[in-house]
């Protein structure tokens, strides 16, 4: 056997140095540790901490006045949660978009800082309060900040069908 053997803390740890990489390298990347008969492969390892640092620094990306949505949608009964928050670019500027969790409740379009920009769709017309009409035609980027895991396809959407609105 080829390679390096330290003994530290009851494990035994033996280093074999790859030709293509330098011994630090090798001994970074490429080591395996046994112990009581296991094998634990450090990429593996190494890969698992990028992929939580990742998703911790993806957290980072909501808003603050995103996350108190979140927490209060967590708090209460999913039948009262929109299920969903989207961020988009509308006009140039991100927004976030929280869906009509149902019937008669209109949707939320908030700007950067956490502004009602307007109501895009849902209320008793089923158009929102008027104030952002063409924001179904302009919205770009879309990225889901937030799922309370429900189906996407909701049973209340809405069609327009030879000028006539039928609820399916």
């Amino acid at each position: 056997m080829n390679g390096i053997c330290v003994r530290a803390a009851g494990a035994e740890e033996i280093v074999r140095p790859r030709r293509s990489i330098g011994r630090f390298w090798a001994a970074a990347l490429n080591f395996t540790v046994r112990r009581h008969g296991m094998r634990q492969r450090a990429p593996t390892v190494l890969l698992t901490l990028l992929a939580a640092s990742a998703a911790a620094l993806a957290q980072t990306n909501i808003p603050p006045f995103v996350a108190k949505l979140i927490a209060h949608y967590k708090s209460v009964p999913p039948k009262s949660s929109p299920g969903s928050i989207w961020r988009y670019i509308y006009k140039g500027e991100p927004v976030c978009y929280v869906p009509p969790r149902c019937c008669d409740i209109p949707s939320s379009l908030y700007d950067a800082k956490g502004n009602l920009v307007c109501e895009p769709d849902g209320g008793f017309t089923g158009y929102g309060d008027g104030k952002c009409p063409d924001f179904f035609k302009e919205r770009s980027h879309r990225e889901l900040l937030w799922s309370d895991g429900t189906p996407k396809e909701s049973p209340w959407r809405l069609t327009i069908v030879g000028g006539v609105r039928e609820s399916r």
